[in-house]
């Protein structure tokens, strides 16, 4: 389903996994096998230091899952999870998802979701991750044109090669 899978690394060698936001939103109904299914690709990652990427390109007017699931989520992970966790890197992040991201802080474990970071458009996301170390999905390029107009962004359409002409 491409919801969550590994990346490479990130600036400072720690390993990546990638959550992308649309596809979860759009096809992951069961939860319950969803939790299990995130267990086991997290489980080798969290055992050093590790980031997370998640794109929320494009998954703002899906339903999300609520509070308590992502609460039941993070304890299943343990504190493994929220020891070894460097940052979460968040792509195009509404106001809604900040609003919600927030509310975690407040009601779930401030420790972990301390760790978000808000990055607005491409370019600045890979100051933290190298570009070569993700696969991202073609509709991410696309929502970042759209909203940001490229913030001086030329992808090579074959190799997904992203270059900003004004370095």
């Amino acid at each position: 389903m491409k919801i969550l899978y590994r990346g490479g690394v990130d600036s400072e060698g720690r390993p990546i996994m990638v959550v992308v936001g649309a596809h979860f939103l759009l096809r992951c109904l069961n939860l319950e096998r969803f939790v299990h299914y995130v267990v086991k690709e997290f489980e080798p990652l969290i055992q050093k230091p590790y980031s997370i990427v998640y794109f929320h390109s494009a998954a703002s007017l899906q339903l999300r899952p609520d509070l308590g699931w992502i609460r039941r989520l993070q304890q299943i992970l343990g504190r493994k999870h929220q020891r070894n966790l460097h940052a979460i890197y968040v792509l195009h992040p509404t106001f809604h998802l900040k609003a919600s991201i927030f509310a975690l802080q407040l009601f779930v474990d401030s420790a972990v979701w301390k760790k978000v970071v808000y990055v607005d458009w491409l370019l600045q996301l890979f100051k933290y991750v190298p570009r070569e170390q993700l696969t991202i999905p073609d509709f991410v390029f696309q929502h970042d044109i759209e909203v940001n107009g490229g913030k001086g962004l030329v992808v090579d359409p074959r190799t997904k090669f992203v270059v900003n002409p004004r370095q």
